[in-house]
């Protein structure tokens, strides 16, 4: 939630300069939905999450797993959550994941075979938590 509201009122260092239109991440997944009603949520770890399993790396497992693989295996899990929810309530699924290029595949693995996540799960020692509602978005009009 701190890193969502300091990307929405502020613009971290970007590359792009004077041409930057101070829209990151989260306010770029909003346009690139256009003009339809959506939900953000944060599916990465949270902050503390991150720290312990950081800790966890300096002492018994690589960063690489720490960083990469577990994170993948936790936003493979919540994307899932959230089409699962979707069906619930009888809606059609309809999501777009933003997440950094070292997760892409990764995490289109795991969705393929969804049992593999619950495996990951177990072998990674990580506990499901739901994503976090971050924000509603509603758009009226074209």
């Amino acid at each position: 939630m701190k890193r969502y509201k300091i990307l929405n009122n502020q613009c971290a260092p970007c590359p792009q300069n004077q041409s930057c239109t101070r829209k990151c991440e989260f306010i770029g997944a909003v346009e690139a939905l256009k003009n339809r009603d959506t939900n953000i949520w944060l599916i990465d770890m949270s902050k503390s999450q991150f720290i312990q399993r950081l800790y966890r790396s300096q002492y018994r497992y690589s960063h690489w797993r720490v960083l990469v693989d577990e994170r993948d295996t936790l936003m493979a899990t919540r994307l899932a959550w959230i089409v699962t929810e979707s069906l619930k309530k009888k809606e059609t699924p309809r999501v777009l994941a933003l997440v950094g290029a070292a997760h892409c595949e990764g995490i289109k693995a795991l969705l393929k075979k969804p049992t593999s996540i619950s495996r990951n799960l177990r072998l990674l020692d990580l506990y499901f938590t739901p994503p976090t509602l971050i924000r509603r978005v509603g758009v009226i009009g074209d």
